[in-house]
């Protein structure tokens, strides 16, 4: 591994908070490490409602769910890459950068992708449940998908369930092809960081 930068609550919605870790890999490039936050509300709920469907022994429940819908989704190209599931955390290769009004990519290539990514979700029957902007990134003008923990597919169901509804966006991933609108966007805190960390270390993202 290479040079390590830590923040807090980067890829956070607003329901709990990952640490989350950007290194650099001599094979992978820039990887993603996001360890989940075992003392917050919704984290602790997940891990409880997620063991019915995976081994404890195994590690956090959510962190395996996560694993298991990306190796679900990552042969349709719109998923980050997974390069190692840990008992408490998840690693895997940078995505990209946020998605946003001024991002380098038409709005008619964005829509496409997005629309290519609802109708995958449609043939597995496949829900996100959490789409919002700080979730779609922009890589070499291709849409990536992150933060797949409250994700419904096969015979996982978690809305249904689900003590919290605000912890969610149920029903709404269709609303991904609205997100490049300026209406949309709120900042995403610290991402400023992760661009100077990037550069620093020579790495340059694509949009």
């Amino acid at each position: 591994m290479g040079r390590r930068m830590r923040l807090t609550g980067f890829l956070k919605a607003e329901h709990y908070e990952s640490d989350v870790c950007f290194d650099s890999d001599p094979v992978h490039g820039i990887i993603v490490i996001k360890k989940y936050k075992t003392d917050n509300e919704c984290v602790r709920w997940l891990n409880r409602h997620l063991s019915q469907y995976y081994e404890t022994s195994s590690g956090q429940p959510v962190g395996q769910h996560e694993f298991a819908a990306l190796q679900l989704l990552e042969p349709y190209g719109f998923v980050p890459k997974v390069v190692d599931l840990q008992p408490d955390s998840l690693v895997m290769e940078f995505a990209g950068n946020p998605v946003s009004p001024e991002a380098p990519v038409k709005i008619e290539t964005y829509l496409n992708e997005c629309r290519h990514v609802l109708k995958i979700f449609a043939k597995l029957k496949f829900s996100h449940n959490d789409l919002r902007p700080a979730n779609v990134l922009l890589h070499g003008g291709k849409v990536k998908i992150i933060d797949f923990t409250l994700s419904e597919f096969g015979d996982v169901q978690i809305m249904k369930d689900l003590p919290n509804p605000n912890w969610a966006r149920a029903g709404q991933d269709d609303d991904i092809l609205t997100f490049m609108s300026p209406r949309s966007q709120r900042p995403t805190a610290g991402f400023g960081r992760v661009r100077k960390f990037l550069k620093k270390i020579g790495f340059a993202p694509g949009a």
